[in-house]
């Protein structure tokens, strides 16, 4: 039978899989400072900075664990690779459905749709072992798979498909249910920790915004009478979200060829992301200028700056609109109520949030207030 286990070695061999599926989901800890493992991260298999990425590690390294025990050990029972499959899936995804109260799926659609995204966690592993067994192995060594190898690399070829798509599917699945919201600030201190090692990882980085505009940084930051260190966080963050360089060609290529087009969507543009219609107001310039400007990383830096002059400026008038004929009075009882302090303005204002209490609001004034924090113990 395909799933029983006949005696003690091969329940030890499931153990040991297990652990080993494990534990290279977890090697980002030690050798990976990029990288962590969440069953929502988007996969950046074109993106050279951030591809070692624990999802990326799963992607390989799972396929990497089934060729060695198949090749190098011999064991070559289907049963020991998707017992530990499913056993390492449960072990991820229980953890979730718990803090969360997903087994509470029925009273809510999210809930229900967060339930159903980890367990099609669990099938996305076991496709993964089928692509493996049941195709590429076969096809490799030349033996009858799921279906006769006539054309062994057409088996091969159809094994990466079941083996990559169902990855693409589930972070899919994952972004659309958008559960980036409140039920995750229980969250929000391991969200800060894994971004800021990020951030601390780039800032090294010699090929990255802060060490090749460290002077303009520092020069636009003294001019605008704001906080380096804020205008640094801030660029290393919107650098993070911005991607790679095949993502920032594309942006250029919006620029020049479609720009119409980049208008139309009010894109954020350059290593700030500053949206073209803020910089037209803030320069008092046209659109169309704006866009150029942001496209300049020295002057994209110092609309960036002169804007968080400006959110500074915005904030200390708000707190002292304290006479009730004050236009701004509304906003400063919103901002006693949410207990707003200047990361938060920051915050909700650079990324146009609704409210200070969106996650990604929330989250993003908490990455700049502890790298204040972290500064100020230097």
């Amino acid at each position: 039978m395909l799933y029983s286990i006949q005696d003690g070695k091969e329940l030890f061999e499931i153990i040991i899989f297990a652990i080993l599926f494990f534990v290279s989901f977890k090697l980002h800890k030690n050798f990976i400072p990029k990288g962590y493992f969440t069953i929502t991260e988007i996969v950046y298999f074109f993106d050279l900075k951030r591809f070692w990425t624990a999802s990326n590690i799963r992607v390989f390294l799972i396929g990497a664990i089934i060729f060695l025990g198949y090749y190098a050990f011999g064991i070559t029972n289907h049963t020991i690779y998707y017992s530990a499959l499913l056993l390492v899936g449960v072990l991820h995804s229980i953890p979730v459905i718990q803090r969360y109260e997903l087994y509470y799926f029925w009273r809510g659609l999210k809930r229900a749709a967060l339930f159903l995204l980890n367990i099609f966690y669990v099938i996305v592993l076991f496709l993964m072992g089928f692509a493996c067994l049941e195709f590429m192995i076969p096809a490799v060594v030349g033996k009858t798979g799921y279906f006769n190898q006539i054309h062994p690399s057409v088996s091969f070829g159809i094994g990466v498909v079941i083996y990559i798509v169902p990855i693409f599917l589930e972070f899919t699945a994952a972004q659309r249910t958008n559960f980036l919201d409140l039920m995750r600030i229980r969250f929000l201190h391991t969200d800060i920790i894994i971004i800021l090692r990020n951030l601390d990882a780039m800032e090294k980085d010699n090929g990255g915004v802060i060490a090749n505009y460290s002077k303009d940084i520092l020069n636009f930051a003294d001019k605008y009478n704001v906080s380096s260190n804020l205008l640094s966080s801030i660029l290393l963050i919107e650098e993070f979200n911005r991607g790679s360089s095949s993502q920032q060609a594309l942006e250029r290529f919006l620029v020049y060829f479609l720009p119409s087009r980049v208008l139309k969507y009010d894109m954020s543009l350059g290593c700030g992301q500053v949206k073209i219609t803020t910089a037209s107001r803030l320069l008092s310039i046209s659109k169309g200028e704006a866009m150029q400007r942001l496209m300049d990383p020295i002057q994209n830096i110092e609309i960036c700056a002169r804007y968080l002059a400006l959110l500074k400026k915005q904030f200390h008038e708000v707190l002292l609109a304290t006479d009730s004929k004050n236009p701004k009075r509304h906003e400063r009882a919103q901002i006693k109520k949410n207990e707003m302090d200047y990361f938060d303005y920051v915050a909700q204002n650079y990324l146009g949030s609704v409210s200070p209490k969106e996650y990604g609001s929330v989250l993003y004034a908490a990455i700049l207030r502890n790298r204040a924090r972290n500064k100020r113990k230097k």
